[in-house]
């Protein structure tokens, strides 16, 4: 969200997440756009709101049967159909401007890239106080250690215990007086 759209939903929980199934027109952003300007015919909202419906009945009773579920989710793909995110109740939502979005999506680049000692300096060039920090290249090291145990991880996302993570980040930020900006930190912990 904020990567692309510089948006937050502020209040993200699985009762404000719904997966809905629709069947694209085509499989390009490109093209779909193409129909949009040039006025073509949509999807009739209504048809596909209920083959949405009839699908997350379908997954719905096999909640308990994996096989079943993957199964259900192969043949779903087969016949065409792709899932969309839908986030509903954006009533607290939230937007990072100027500094904060290029520190994020820099900050973001070098996590995302596996390079945590770049992140640890990136955290500690833009931080509130950079002459305060105790030991930086140690703190760059902390962080690059960290984000390399996520990246052995990484065939198995579901192992990794994010709030242990963080704690580690904040244990760090903390022994090493990176004071972070509280609007970014509040807007990364929610």
């Amino acid at each position: 969200m904020l990567l692309i759209d510089n948006f937050c939903h502020a209040d993200l929980h699985p009762g404000n997440i719904m997966v809905k199934f629709y069947r694209p027109t085509t499989k390009s952003w490109f093209v779909s756009f193409w129909d949009t300007i040039m006025d073509r015919d949509e999807p009739d909202p209504a048809e596909v709101s209920a083959t949405s419906q009839e699908i997350a009945h379908a997954l719905r009773g096999l909640k308990h049967d994996r096989d079943g579920w993957l199964a259900k989710l192969d043949e779903i793909h087969e016949a065409g159909y792709e899932p969309s995110l839908v986030f509903i109740d954006a009533g607290l939502v939230t937007t990072l401007e100027g500094a904060n979005r290029k520190n994020f999506i820099d900050l973001f680049r070098a996590v995302a890239e596996f390079d945590g000692f770049r992140a640890g300096m990136l955290m500690v060039e833009r931080c509130r106080t950079p002459d305060l920090v105790v030991y930086p290249e140690s703190f760059a090291l902390g962080m690059q250690r960290l984000v390399l145990s996520v990246k052995s991880q990484s065939f198995s996302l579901g192992a990794i215990r994010i709030g242990d993570v963080l704690s580690e980040v904040l244990q760090l930020v903390r022994s090493h007086h990176v004071r972070m900006e509280g609007e970014c930190v509040a807007r990364h912990l929610s």
